[in-house]
């Protein structure tokens, strides 16, 4: 039984691969349809699966729900500000427009700091 439920795992997760490579499905619906696939084969009765699945959903929601919303405030200050915009320039003007992608990266790295600060503390 072990041996089976690793391989229906495989499967799983190839699954995912394969419809978003290849197929260019959404990464949500991938691994919806994936995790469905994956309780129906490990024998989780159909009562249990959905259970199973809004637990897990709201589990990890739940725990980003704080996170989202303080990241979607302060990009709204960073935009209503202008201060995104001045970072960014900043940037491009000290890389130069040859450089744009270190700029950008940079740019991000400094505006997502607080963000990180926020999630590590």
């Amino acid at each position: 039984m072990d041996i089976y439920l690793l391989l229906v795992t495989l499967a799983a997760i190839v699954m995912v691969i394969l419809t978003v490579s290849w197929l260019k499905w959404h990464a949500f619906i991938s691994l919806t349809v994936a995790s469905l696939f994956l309780a129906v084969m490990a024998g989780l009765p159909l009562d249990k699966i959905i259970s199973a699945y809004e637990m897990g959903i709201g589990d990890v929601l739940g725990h980003l729900v704080g996170i989202l919303a303080l990241g979607t405030i302060l990009g709204k200050i960073l935009s209503e500000s202008g201060a995104g915009l001045q970072i960014g320039k900043f940037f491009v003007r000290f890389f130069g427009e040859k450089r744009l992608p270190w700029a950008m990266m940079l740019s991000g790295f400094i505006i997502g700091i607080p963000i990180f600060l926020k999630l590590a503390y």
